[in-house]
């Protein structure tokens, strides 16, 4: 990202972060221990990265949304089966048709989609 920050920025488009952000009670088991350690440096994890590596930080960016959702869960489609070892926490589909044609929408009313 440093070496492409400047490039990013030079682009003059805006750029609209949208992260997630979730608890110890609603990831996987297995992802437990790397909720614990992104805790002490940062509560509103998405289970796999904090806020601020989650983000372009530009002039162009403005932080538009943190979703009540784990990375798979936005990521993702729910971990069926065998694929779940076992944890409850993996069958939670977060409403990714919603949440794209809602960004597109937000985009049209900006003007900067026909």
């Amino acid at each position: 990202m440093k070496e492409n920050l400047k490039k990013l920025d030079a682009l003059n488009i805006p750029v609209f972060n949208i992260t997630g952000s979730t608890t110890i009670t609603e990831v996987p088991y297995f992802q437990l221990q790397g909720v614990n350690e992104l805790n002490k440096y940062d509560a509103n994890n998405d289970m796999q990265v904090t806020q601020k590596h989650s983000k372009l930080h530009i002039p162009m960016a403005t932080d538009l949304a943190m979703l009540h959702a784990h990375h798979w869960d936005v990521a993702y489609n729910s971990f069926v089966g065998k694929l779940s070892f076992g944890s409850p926490n993996l069958d939670h589909p977060f409403p990714k048709t919603a949440g794209v044609v809602a960004m597109f929408k937000f985009a049209y009313e900006l003007g900067l989609i026909d």
